[in-house]
Parts: structure tokens; C-alpha cells; sequence
């Protein structure tokens, strides 16, 4: 009875699916399974097929050739040689015209040849690099750029007062920075500079209210704390000097503690203990430490 159903079920397939199983069957094998004559017939479509491709490569190199000698039975050696050498030759002086004409000019910087406009911190951070370098073109080129592509941003304002600043043009730098303050209110890099310039002025009282308020944002920022013990100092307003002193004695040998301490030393008068500490902190901190180096030298303590 199964063998009637099995061959009621092969009856009801086409024959073409037969055929397309089989031949499914007989691929799907592993070749070691294959029948000697299948693998014979196998290689022989292989070799027979390597053979045609063979053929067609003689064939197109003897095309190839046949056109190179007719080519250069039209010319002489002296003329096909120049053509070898002459073509490349060509090409490489083209591609360097059109590089040369390409390039940009002198002067011109990528950002303006570039499609997008250089960032504000990276403006800044050349006005910085500027400054250091003692380099006042390239500052005012870089305050420039500010002013055209950032007109109504408060870092723009804050920079360009930093550039007049550096250059002593205290009225111009206080005007900067207090415009600054007009577009974003509490901005604390703009009180700074504002303390600096009164602090560099003489007018300490004033320069104190701006460290004040700057560090109403940054409370625990040790340069706005060491310029409020100077403000203080040198009013002699010991109230004040001494709950500095004590707010800064929390923290002991850090570089504002070191600082505080040398200036402590000097309106005292002994000179060289002031000197020992400024050093000791220069050897400890760095870089860090020469900001606060720059006030005590603007004052006329350290050398």
C-alpha cells in the first residue's frame, strides 16, 4: 500500500521538476561522490573553457600588435619615441598649471577660502596665541574676524577688550568689557577683566567690586581670590585683608596661599622671605603661577 501511495506521489510531479531536481541532486554532491565519467566531463569543460580564454587573449594581443606596427610604419622611431616621452610630459605640465592656477593666493587664509567660517574658540584661541608671541597684527586680524563673522557675540567684545588691554588702551578694553556685560549680564571673564583693568588703573575699590561679583559665579577660583586680598591690601582695609587670609589659610600651600603669603612678607618689608616663597611657588606650579608673578610685578614687589 505505501509503495502504491509513493508512486502516486512521484506520478503527480512534472516531469521538467524532475529534471531540475536531478540536476540539483547531482550538483549538490561532493565531488568525491561524483561517478569517474561526470568528473571526466567535468574536466573536460574546464580544460575547454581555459583553452578559449587563452585564444581570446592571442587573440586581442595580436590585434594590439597589428595596430601598434601600422602605427609606427606611419612615423619614424625619432617621431614615435617623442610621442612616449611627449604625451606623459604633456599631461604632468597640464596637471601643474591647473594646480598652480588653482592654488590660492598669498595672504589668503584656508578659512576664507573654505566654505564654512572659522569658530569663535578657535578666533579666541589665536588672540591668545597671538598675545603670547607679543604679535599685535595677528591679534587685531584674528579681533577682526570676530567682529565680521560674531557682531553681536559677547566673547567678541571680551576679546577685543583683552587686545586693547594688552596694549594699555585701558578706556577702550573698559568699554569693551562693559558692552560685554550689556549682552550677557554676570559674565564672568568680563568682570575679570574689567578688576584688571581698574586694578590696573589704581582705582582698587572699584576693581574690588568686579572680583566680587565674578566671584559670585566662580566662588572658589584662586586668581579671583588672590586679586581680592590685593584690592584689600591695598587699601588698607584690614577687615576685609583678614577674613581673606582666613578664607585662604583653609587651603594652605596651594599657589594662591604662596602668593598671599609673599605679599604678606613684602608690606611687612622683609623682602627676601616675599622672594623665597614667590620662587618656591614658580617651582612648584608652573605656569600657574605667572599670573600671579604679573601682579606683584606690576606693583613693583618682584623683579
Amino acid at each position: 500500500m505505501k509503495e502504491k501511495q509513493a508512486r502516486l506521489q512521484r506520478s503527480e510531479v512534472p516531469v521538467g521538476q524532475k529534471k531540475i531536481q536531478a540536476f540539483q541532486d547531482v550538483v549538490s554532491r561532493a565531488s568525491s561522490k561524483l561517478s569517474p565519467r561526470l568528473r571526466r566531463r567535468r574536466g573536460r569543460g574546464a580544460r575547454a573553457r581555459n583553452i578559449a580564454r587563452l585564444r581570446l587573449l592571442k587573440f586581442h594581443l595580436k590585434f594590439a600588435l597589428r595596430q601598434a606596427r601600422r602605427f609606427h610604419r606611419r612615423f619614424t622611431f625619432r617621431q614615435v619615441l617623442g610621442f612616449y616621452i611627449g604625451v606623459p610630459a604633456a599631461i604632468s605640465l597640464i596637471l601643474c598649471l591647473v594646480f598652480l592656477l588653482w592654488k590660492p593666493p598669498k595672504g589668503v587664509t584656508p578659512d576664507l577660502v573654505s566654505s564654512r567660517k572659522p569658530s569663535p574658540i578657535e578666533l579666541i584661541q589665536e588672540i591668545q596665541v597671538a598675545l603670547g608671541a607679543h604679535n599685535p597684527r595677528a591679534a587685531h586680524a584674528a579681533a577682526a574676524g570676530l567682529q565680521k563673522f560674531y557682531p553681536m557675540d559677547p566673547r567678541t567684545f571680551v576679546a577685543c577688550g583683552t587686545v586693547s588691554a594688552h596694549e594699555k588702551n585701558y578706556d577702550e578694553a573698559r568699554k569693551s568689557f562693559l558692552y560685554a556685560l550689556e549682552l550677557a549680564h554676570g559674565l564672568a571673564p568680563a568682570l575679570i577683566n574689567l578688576g584688571e583693568v581698574e586694578f590696573a588703573v589704581g582705582n582698587y575699590g572699584q576693581a574690588a567690586k568686579y572680583y566680587e561679583e565674578a566671584g559670585l559665579s566662580l566662588p572658589r577660583n584662586p586668581l579671583i581670590l588672590f586679586r581680592r586680598y590685593l584690592c584689600y591690601s591695598l587699601m588698607n582695609d584690614r577687615p576685609k585683608t583678614e577674613d581673606m587670609l582666613r578664607e585662604i589659610n583653609a587651603s594652605p600651600y596651594s599657589v594662591e596661599w604662596y602668593f598671599i603669603q609673599a605679599s604678606e612678607a613684602f608690606r611687612s618689608g622683609n623682602r627676601p622671605e616675599a622672594q623665597r616663597l614667590a620662587s618656591v611657588a614658580a617651582t612648584l606650579f608652573g605656569e600657574r603661577a605667572t599670573a600671579y608673578q604679573e601682579s606683584l610685578k606690576r606693583l613693583g614687589w618682584l623683579k
